[in-house]
């Protein structure tokens, strides 16, 4: 996960929860793909310990 810091900036689009088309890296391994078929499509937004974290998420290339 990242920190606000860490994702300032981006183009990319910032989720309050995880799409059916989305993936983390943990579930893209998991599913034994390979990484390279996916792209980063943007951030989920997760509170925890009372802080602000980001996980990237991934969309399978078409």
């Amino acid at each position: 996960m990242l920190e606000k810091h860490e994702i300032l900036g981006t183009d990319k689009s910032i989720y309050e929860k995880q799409g059916e088309q989305h993936f983390d890296y943990e579930e893209i391994i998991h599913l034994n793909e390979d990484i390279n078929d996916y792209v980063l499509d943007g951030y989920i937004s997760i509170n925890k310990f009372d802080k602000e974290f980001f996980k990237p998420v991934y969309v399978k290339r078409v």
